[in-house]
């Protein structure tokens, strides 16, 4: 057999048959790969909903929920309700809009809740009543009221008595703390409303108060007194920025120096079955082009069980494209370092090789 007798296709033939014969030592790295493959996919999952979770906690205790409103109570701020409900379009808001706390009812079909309590014989005695904007709740577009989660004595759509007149509510999911609903029953805000003294902004998961406290400020229009902003939960706690900074997710590149190794060691253990190769003929540098097939093919089967997992897993990742970026990168990395690894046994000569039978 002479070295140019080996053509790239005989040579990815002979290393498929080398990687997927049931009998050679390479079922082990395949076995290796597919294990990595899906273990980095459900190990991104995890990563992902223990984020979602620290998230959840603290963004029900007021984390990127900012209210707008005076500075000094003694001179109120009027603040534009079209430019308040309108920061619910801007990128990283997630809903905003007006909470009128002391509204006076209309006259006519809305003269029943002229009064910023009333008895509620469903819900109880002196029941706050609110009027809040359908950009900050959008449950209100398609409910005559809403019922504060904790006040509400049955879940889902019922109808109440106020004061003589039936109306239909829904109880509301539990807000985070800053809108202060919970606790409320609530009303769409007037039609006729033009200005309040309150702007309530939620962000999205993804977006920090302190990035964004300023640039949707500029954007209301405001009279009167001065304005100013908080965050009702002012936390040192990024988890956001712990999730991108954390070592974790190097992981997928310490399992695949692991398995590199792996098939370096294996690869010396085959030095008998290597030397066949050399002594029959097969260059060094064929015989080198044969083992990078064969650790393609590895780890291409590898990949495809990392595809596979986190399409499955793809809802309870933080990004699809970058878990499958990540695997990818450990699986050319195993590449790399099995190529280096494979080196001095190409170098070796085939008689030292064979004695290693």
């Amino acid at each position: 057999m002479t070295t140019d007798s080996w053509r790239l296709s005989a040579l990815l033939r002979e290393a498929e048959r080398n990687v997927l014969s049931w009998r050679s030592r390479m079922v082990v790295l395949i076995a290796l790969a597919v294990l990595m493959g899906a273990g980095t996919a459900v190990f991104s999952a995890y990563e992902a909903r223990s984020l979602n979770a620290q998230i959840e906690a603290l963004r029900a205790q007021g984390r990127g929920v900012v209210a707008y409103t005076s500075l000094d109570s003694a001179n109120p701020v009027q603040i534009s309700r079209a430019s308040c409900e309108g920061l619910a379009r801007i990128p990283g808001v997630e809903r905003a809009g007006s909470i009128d706390y002391g509204f006076q009812g209309e006259a006519a079909t809305q003269a029943v809740f002229d009064a910023v309590t009333r008895d509620v014989p469903q819900i109880g005695p002196d029941t706050q009543l609110l009027r809040v904007s359908t950009t900050l709740l959008p449950a209100l577009r398609d409910h005559q009221t809403l019922t504060g989660s904790a006040i509400a004595r049955a879940q889902g759509s019922t109808r109440i008595l106020v004061e003589g007149t039936s109306v239909e509510t829904t109880t509301l999911e539990a807000q985070p703390a800053g809108l202060s609903v919970n606790s409320a029953l609530i009303l769409p805000l007037d039609a006729g409303t033009v200005a309040t003294d309150k702007c309530i902004v939620v962000l999205d998961a993804r977006t920090t108060a302190a990035s964004a406290m300023d640039s949707l400020g500029s954007r209301l229009r405001t009279s009167g007194g001065e304005m100013t902003r908080a965050e009702e939960l002012n936390s040192p706690i990024d988890p956001v920025a712990l999730f991108q900074g954390r070592t974790t997710r190097f992981l997928p590149l310490l399992l695949a120096a692991i398995g590199a190794l792996i098939a370096g060691v294996l690869n010396l253990l085959r030095s008998s079955e290597l030397a066949a190769y050399r002594m029959s003929g097969t260059s060094a540098r064929s015989l080198g082009v044969m083992l990078l097939f064969e650790q393609l093919l590895v780890c291409g089967l590898g990949t495809v069980s990392a595809t596979a997992a986190l399409w499955v897993l793809r809802n309870d990742l933080v990004s699809f494209a970058s878990s499958l970026s990540w695997a990818v990168a450990g699986f050319c990395l195993w590449v790399v370092i099995a190529g280096i690894l494979s080196i001095p046994v190409l170098l070796r000569r085939p008689n030292r090789l064979a004695k290693d039978r």
